[in-house]
């Protein structure tokens, strides 16, 4: 399928994790790795549309991706549409879209060079994956965000309750954002175009995943 980088998507400034919600309605940080029965519940922007056979594909993703088989984790997404767009990539109706944001599970490997290595073999598992979805149906982008991950910080200082965090000090570090986007010339035609998108995610996650196990 169509992958691209676009730096431009990604958070510009570092998010802190775990992360705390900070406005109403979000629920913030919830370890699906020990919780994956709170998978269905806490993600704000996917339960009204539960109904749908692709944000059930999504869930399932989600309970492989933070269970025992697997080496990366979520820690973070969102969902918006189906709506009118003007995205490039398709000239269909409506799009449904959002992101996913991915890790090592091992923290320390998403603060030096091992990060690299999920981030370039996410993108080359993906884009060999169904080439016959095209552009016009849906598209994964990748981002590098940068990250604070304030359990790798020996003794954190917070300034207006923000933590202090150098450029290069420890627990400073990277996560991977995935901007999936499904087109269709209706709501039916975008999920389904939604769901093969996903499980072509899941699947890019899983090669990669065994690929970081081997080494």
């Amino acid at each position: 399928m169509d992958v691209y980088q676009d730096q431009s998507e990604g958070f510009p400034n570092p998010r802190v994790h775990p992360f705390v919600a900070i406005r109403r309605g979000e629920t913030g940080f919830v370890d699906f790795k020990h919780h994956p029965e709170r998978i269905a519940e806490v993600l704000e922007d996917f339960v009204a549309l539960g109904h749908e056979p692709a944000i059930q594909t999504f869930y399932r993703f989600l309970a492989w991706l933070n269970g025992p088989d697997s080496l990366l984790e979520s820690c973070d997404c969102a969902l918006r549409g189906p709506e009118p767009h003007d995205f490039k990539y398709s000239q269909r109706l409506l799009s449904v879209h959002g992101r996913v944001m991915l890790m090592h599970r091992d923290l320390s490997k998403n603060c030096d060079e091992r990060f690299e290595l999920l981030y370039n073999s996410m993108g080359r598992e993906l884009s060999s994956i169904d080439r016959e979805l095209t552009r016009n149906q849906g598209v994964v982008g990748f981002a590098c965000s940068p990250a604070v991950y304030k359990d790798l910080i020996p003794s954190p200082h917070y300034k207006n309750g923000k933590i202090i965090s150098r450029s290069g000090g420890p627990g400073r570090g990277y996560q991977a954002m995935l901007l999936f986007k499904a087109f269709g010339d209706d709501a039916d035609e975008a999920f389904k175009n939604l769901d093969r998108v996903f499980k072509n995610i899941e699947m890019a996650c899983r090669r990669t995943s065994e690929k970081l196990q081997a080494r």
